[in-house]
């Protein structure tokens, strides 16, 4: 039996190398070495940094386009999500979260519903001695007027778990590359992430009113602790290893900040009231590369994101049709099965916005989610990053001056689709005309040379 493990180890550690050196060549290396390591030792799989699971795992869902290799990706792809820690590395990064389920979308429905259930978040178990706190949220819907009926969100069972994940790190983020530690403390701050931002998720600046619970409520129970969790979430943003976490963390404590005087003492507090980012340091060399891979995986174009109930509305338009751009369509319809909620894609939108390759730099809205705007808007402010230019869809017969409190001058409130599609192509143009003007040039020598040979 030892032998065998051995034998098995040593195929892996052959088809890691492989990647390492060869990625594109490597899928038939790397997915031996996963199948035996899977069946003897699974636990070898996890030794590998989160970084290289992202990598190795995109890697395969590309190799998964092709028709012949469809099933063996799905296939290696099922080894790699019995373990917690892939599933939290693919759940911490926005593209290779998407295109995962992407992917398994596109599957037989058994194996379909087997993944698709590995790619939920975990439960993570709680402490003994705090499960005799109630939550104070229910699976009851909404009753918003003509609308679907969303769940309300597990705000307080997030907080819950997160916090007490929190507590077990003794408030400070593990650093253990070779234990699953920090993809648990990953998965922590998921969690705290996605109720923070939940706080405000309707219109006119009200908060979880709809859901029978304010902040208070939610955070109340552990304002005692904002100055260890603050602490937790300083030690993570300062963790090499997480970099790609950084924008949510200073997101998720600006938000805090100016909701919470509690959390605002709590950042007072610091040694000369100072946060990371607001004197940051040069980066390592280490951290250059992450923050490279990183931009790699977001591409470099510019980024659009249309939230719309209707999927037409961004399915159709002219965007599309742009290789200068990506369009980001996010189908706002709770009960559609591909919702997209609020956390998800704000997301999206602070992980992109300090990259000016790739930065979101048009967001197109319905009146649901103004305060989104404020919230993107603040989080520009505090960061001195250029925020996105935001277009409101709405219906006709609405007074544009209503939006002048967001900042949304009345150009930018639109009635018709295809309007809201020429102003973001004209924002773009204006913001990244380089890309254009390549564009052309290249058209005009192509056009030059069919006159040549003709």
């Amino acid at each position: 039996m030892a032998d065998v493990v051995a034998q098995a180890k040593k195929v892996w550690v052959e088809g890691v190398e492989k990647f390492n050196n060869k990625p594109d060549d490597s899928f038939d290396a790397l997915r031996k070495g996963i199948q035996f390591v899977s069946k003897r030792c699974p636990e070898e799989l996890d030794t590998v940094d989160d970084a290289t699971k992202v990598k190795m795992l995109l890697m395969m869902l590309q190799k998964g386009k092709k028709p012949v290799l469809k099933n063996r990706v799905a296939e290696t792809v099922e080894y790699l999500l019995g373990s917690q820690a892939w599933v939290s590395a693919v759940l911490a990064d926005t593209k290779c979260d998407a295109e995962a389920k992407a992917f398994v979308s596109t599957l037989g429905d058994s194996l379909r519903e087997k993944l698709e259930e590995k790619l939920k978040p975990p439960e993570v178990p709680l402490e003994e001695a705090d499960k005799k706190r109630p939550l104070t949220d229910s699976d009851e819907t909404s009753d918003v007027e003509g609308g679907p009926k969303p769940k309300k969100p597990k705000i307080a069972r997030s907080l819950q778990i997160s916090r007490d994940i929190m507590l077990k790190y003794k408030w400070k983020f593990p650093v253990n590359l070779l234990g699953t530690e920090m993809d648990e403390a990953s998965t922590g701050f998921t969690y705290f992430f996605d109720a923070t931002t939940k706080l405000t998720t309707t219109n006119n600046k009200k908060t979880l009113e709809s859901y029978d619970i304010d902040f208070h409520t939610a955070f109340g129970t552990y304002e005692a602790e904002f100055p260890q969790i603050l602490n937790f979430l300083l030690s993570m943003y300062n963790c090499s290893s997480r970099k790609s976490y950084s924008a949510r963390i200073k997101f998720t404590v600006i938000k805090l900040r100016d909701v919470s005087p509690a959390f605002a003492q709590a950042v007072k507090d610091l040694p000369g009231g100072l946060l990371p980012w607001d004197e940051p340091p040069e980066p390592t060399p280490e951290e250059v590369v992450e923050m490279e891979d990183a931009k790699e995986k977001r591409g470099r174009k510019p980024v659009c994101i249309w939230i719309d109930r209707k999927r037409e509305s961004y399915s159709t338009s002219e965007l599309n049709a742009y290789p200068q751009l990506k369009l980001i369509g996010i189908h706002d319809d709770p009960e559609a099965d591909d919702y997209t909620p609020r956390e998800a894609w704000l997301q999206t939108v602070i992980d992109h916005a300090e990259d000016e390759e790739a930065r979101v730099c048009i967001i197109i809205v319905n009146k649901g989610h103004l305060q989104t705007i404020i919230d993107v808007q603040k989080y520009c402010e505090e960061t001195k990053v250029q925020p996105p230019r935001f277009l409101v869809s709405t219906r006709k017969r609405t007074d544009p001056e209503m939006f002048s409190e967001y900042n949304i001058d009345a150009k930018s409130v639109v009635t018709d689709w295809d309007v809201a599609t020429a102003l973001a192509l004209e924002q773009v143009k204006t913001e990244y005309s380089q890309l254009f003007e390549e564009e052309e040039a290249d058209e005009a020598f192509n056009a030059g040379m069919d006159d040549f040979c003709a």
